[in-house]
Protein backbone atom coordinates (compact mmCIF):
# COMPACT_ATOMS: atom_id res chain seq x y z
CA UNK A 1 0.00 0.00 0.00
CA UNK A 2 1.27 3.42 -0.94
CA UNK A 3 1.93 6.04 1.67
CA UNK A 4 -0.06 9.15 0.69
CA UNK A 5 1.12 12.35 2.26
CA UNK A 6 -1.59 14.21 4.20
CA UNK A 7 -0.96 17.38 2.17
CA UNK A 8 -1.65 15.61 -1.12
CA UNK A 9 -4.80 14.05 0.29
CA UNK A 10 -5.96 17.47 1.48
CA UNK A 11 -5.24 19.03 -1.94
CA UNK A 12 -7.15 16.24 -3.68
CA UNK A 13 -10.12 16.72 -1.36
CA UNK A 14 -10.12 20.49 -1.98
CA UNK A 15 -10.02 19.94 -5.76
CA UNK A 16 -13.00 17.58 -5.57
CA UNK A 17 -14.93 20.00 -3.35
CA UNK A 18 -14.23 22.99 -5.63
CA UNK A 19 -15.27 21.04 -8.73
CA UNK A 20 -18.53 20.03 -7.06
CA UNK A 21 -19.24 23.61 -6.01
CA UNK A 22 -18.48 24.84 -9.53
CA UNK A 23 -20.88 22.27 -11.00
CA UNK A 24 -23.57 23.29 -8.53
CA UNK A 25 -23.14 26.96 -9.43
CA UNK A 26 -23.69 26.28 -13.13
CA UNK A 27 -27.26 25.21 -12.33
CA UNK A 28 -28.11 28.44 -10.52
CA UNK A 29 -31.76 29.06 -9.76
CA UNK A 30 -32.92 32.04 -11.88
CA UNK A 31 -35.17 33.11 -9.02
CA UNK A 32 -32.33 33.45 -6.54
CA UNK A 33 -30.96 36.88 -5.63
CA UNK A 34 -33.11 38.97 -7.97
CA UNK A 35 -32.07 42.58 -7.47
CA UNK A 36 -33.66 44.22 -10.52
CA UNK A 37 -36.49 43.58 -12.97
CA UNK A 38 -34.60 41.89 -15.83
CA UNK A 39 -34.34 38.38 -14.30
CA UNK A 40 -38.01 38.37 -13.26
CA UNK A 41 -39.12 36.93 -16.62
CA UNK A 42 -36.53 34.13 -16.47
CA UNK A 43 -37.65 33.31 -12.93
CA UNK A 44 -41.33 33.28 -13.90
CA UNK A 45 -40.63 31.10 -16.94
CA UNK A 46 -38.56 28.68 -14.87
CA UNK A 47 -41.37 28.25 -12.35
CA UNK A 48 -43.86 27.77 -15.17
CA UNK A 49 -41.74 25.06 -16.81
CA UNK A 50 -41.41 23.21 -13.51
CA UNK A 51 -45.14 23.41 -12.74
CA UNK A 52 -46.05 22.39 -16.29
CA UNK A 53 -43.74 19.38 -16.06
CA UNK A 54 -45.32 18.34 -12.77
CA UNK A 55 -48.77 18.64 -14.29
CA UNK A 56 -47.79 16.53 -17.30
CA UNK A 57 -46.38 13.93 -14.93
CA UNK A 58 -49.63 13.80 -12.94
CA UNK A 59 -51.64 13.61 -16.15
CA UNK A 60 -49.50 10.73 -17.42
CA UNK A 61 -49.98 8.88 -14.11
CA UNK A 62 -53.75 9.37 -14.38
CA UNK A 63 -53.74 8.02 -17.94
CA UNK A 64 -51.70 4.99 -16.84
CA UNK A 65 -54.08 4.35 -13.96
CA UNK A 66 -57.11 4.54 -16.26
CA UNK A 67 -55.50 2.12 -18.73
CA UNK A 68 -54.74 -0.38 -15.96
CA UNK A 69 -58.08 0.02 -14.17
CA UNK A 70 -60.14 -0.36 -17.34
CA UNK A 71 -58.03 -3.05 -19.03
CA UNK A 72 -61.00 -5.43 -18.80
CA UNK A 73 -63.30 -2.86 -20.43
CA UNK A 74 -61.15 -0.92 -22.94
CA UNK A 75 -64.13 0.89 -24.47
CA UNK A 76 -65.07 2.40 -21.12
CA UNK A 77 -61.40 3.21 -20.47
CA UNK A 78 -61.15 4.92 -23.86
CA UNK A 79 -64.25 7.00 -23.08
CA UNK A 80 -62.78 8.06 -19.74
CA UNK A 81 -59.47 8.96 -21.40
CA UNK A 82 -61.37 11.01 -23.96
CA UNK A 83 -63.19 12.80 -21.14
CA UNK A 84 -59.87 13.53 -19.42
CA UNK A 85 -58.44 15.00 -22.64
CA UNK A 86 -61.60 17.05 -23.16
CA UNK A 87 -61.41 18.41 -19.61
CA UNK A 88 -57.72 19.14 -20.06
CA UNK A 89 -58.36 21.16 -23.23
CA UNK A 90 -61.07 23.22 -21.50
CA UNK A 91 -58.81 23.72 -18.51
CA UNK A 92 -55.98 24.99 -20.77
CA UNK A 93 -58.37 27.43 -22.45
CA UNK A 94 -59.53 28.70 -19.06
CA UNK A 95 -55.92 29.23 -17.95
CA UNK A 96 -55.19 31.36 -21.01
CA UNK A 97 -58.37 33.38 -20.57
CA UNK A 98 -57.90 33.87 -16.82
CA UNK A 99 -54.22 34.78 -17.10
CA UNK A 100 -54.90 37.19 -19.96
CA UNK A 101 -57.49 38.80 -17.71
CA UNK A 102 -55.10 38.92 -14.77
CA UNK A 103 -52.41 40.63 -16.89
CA UNK A 104 -54.90 42.91 -18.70
CA UNK A 105 -53.51 46.21 -17.45
CA UNK A 106 -49.99 45.39 -18.64
CA UNK A 107 -49.08 46.06 -22.25
CA UNK A 108 -49.22 42.80 -24.23
CA UNK A 109 -45.91 41.57 -25.58
CA UNK A 110 -43.80 43.22 -22.88
CA UNK A 111 -41.59 41.30 -20.48
CA UNK A 112 -43.80 42.45 -17.62
CA UNK A 113 -46.87 41.01 -19.35
CA UNK A 114 -45.15 37.69 -20.03
CA UNK A 115 -43.85 37.50 -16.46
CA UNK A 116 -47.34 38.15 -15.09
CA UNK A 117 -48.82 35.57 -17.48
CA UNK A 118 -46.20 32.95 -16.52
CA UNK A 119 -46.78 33.61 -12.81
CA UNK A 120 -50.54 33.23 -13.20
CA UNK A 121 -50.12 30.09 -15.32
CA UNK A 122 -47.71 28.61 -12.80
CA UNK A 123 -50.25 29.05 -10.03
CA UNK A 124 -52.94 27.41 -12.17
CA UNK A 125 -50.64 24.50 -13.12
CA UNK A 126 -49.88 23.94 -9.45
CA UNK A 127 -53.62 23.89 -8.71
CA UNK A 128 -54.15 21.42 -11.57
CA UNK A 129 -51.42 19.15 -10.19
CA UNK A 130 -53.22 19.11 -6.85
CA UNK A 131 -56.54 18.33 -8.56
CA UNK A 132 -55.06 15.53 -10.69
CA UNK A 133 -53.27 14.05 -7.69
CA UNK A 134 -56.58 14.04 -5.81
CA UNK A 135 -58.14 12.10 -8.70
CA UNK A 136 -55.27 9.63 -8.50
CA UNK A 137 -55.92 9.13 -4.80
CA UNK A 138 -59.59 8.14 -5.33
Amino acid sequence: MRNIKPQRLLVAMVIVLVSQLTAAQTAIDPCENITHSLPVLACAKSGWKTARGQMEESLDLLRERINKTYAADPDLGAQLLEDVEHAQRYWAESVKADCDLEAFEIEKGTQAYRAAFFSCSTRRYEQRVSYLNNLLAL
